[in-house]
């Protein structure tokens, strides 16, 4: 169908072609033309319908109309244009959404959306440029003990590609290796020591603890195998393990002027007639 107008100059009707050329206008006033060629840089999702705007070589696909979830306007910068320009996706019940967003270091005001667990140190920050903003994960560098690492994924906002980040997850089978104690044994004149081992099921770490005290014949309460043991008086004996304080010593027998003595051992053992103990 042909318009006319008239000029004013000769009267004449002068004829006007139909447009040949259907355009999109974008927000920020770009002109797009519906296409078929171009490269997309940005494709709505779950789309029922949808319509292919070029911008000068790119192409952005817009959801027309949604197979599932809500049809949701999103941006994306294209070469010729000064602005952002506008498309459509469906979003929820299961829709995702967005562009392939490239990837790098994150900037200071980035988001970081998901951090590894259980880390002994971790990575630098990794980010998805999106239309939404900078978004990122931080992995795990190294685990600890009874972890190790596993690569899990993350969606970002606006992107259909994801992001891979690093977390330790545990191995422990709620055992733990060479996780025994050991016995008493000397570690120095007048002390001994032990290895007093725990074993945390849930992580599978042995916790191990030197234990220290006095040796038969000695007193105290030692921390370690150079000091808090002092030799019982007069040659006197003590046990092991009772014998934190003086009173812990004694002796059997002794001498005097009238001679060697022992102590009677006629009366009930309970009175410990054998054994004199020194006092504070």
């Amino acid at each position: 169908m042909k318009h006319f107008i008239l000029s004013a100059a000769t009267g004449a009707a002068l004829s006007v072609l139909p447009t040949l050329q259907s355009y999109a206008l974008s927000i920020g006033g770009c002109i797009g033309r519906i296409c078929t060629d171009g490269t997309v840089i940005a494709q709505g999702s779950n789309c029922a319908t949808s319509s292919r705007t070029c911008y000068g070589t790119q192409a952005v696909i817009s959801c027309n109309t949604c197979s599932s979830g809500t049809r949701t306007a999103r941006t994306v910068s294209v070469t010729q244009c000064e602005d952002p320009v506008t498309y459509y996706t469906c979003t929820g019940s299961g829709g995702s959404t967005g562009q392939i967003c490239s990837a790098g270091a994150c900037g200071v005001d980035a988001n970081i959306v998901m951090r590894g667990t259980n880390c002994a140190s971790y990575a630098s920050e990794t980010c998805l440029y999106s239309p939404s903003g900078s978004q990122g994960v931080q992995s795990c560098a190294t685990c600890p003990s009874g972890y190790k690492k596993s690569t899990q994924n993350v969606t970002i906002t606006g992107c259909s590609n994801t992001l891979s980040f690093t977390t330790c997850v545990s191995t422990c089978n709620g055992t733990c290796t060479n996780c025994t104690d050991t016995n008493w044994t000397a570690s120095n004149v007048g002390y001994q020591s032990r290895v007093n081992a725990t074993c945390n099921t849930s992580t599978c770490v042995c916790t191990k603890k030197t234990e220290y005290r006095c040796a038969d014949n000695y007193y105290g309460a030692p921390t370690g195998n150079l000091s808090g043991c002092t030799a019982c008086p007069n040659n006197g004996m003590s046990a092991a393990g009772l014998n934190s304080a003086v009173t812990s010593c004694y002796i059997t027998g002794g001498s005097d002027a009238s001679g060697t003595y022992v102590f009677d051992q006629g009366r009930p053992s309970f009175f410990n007639n054998d054994k004199c103990y020194y006092s504070n």
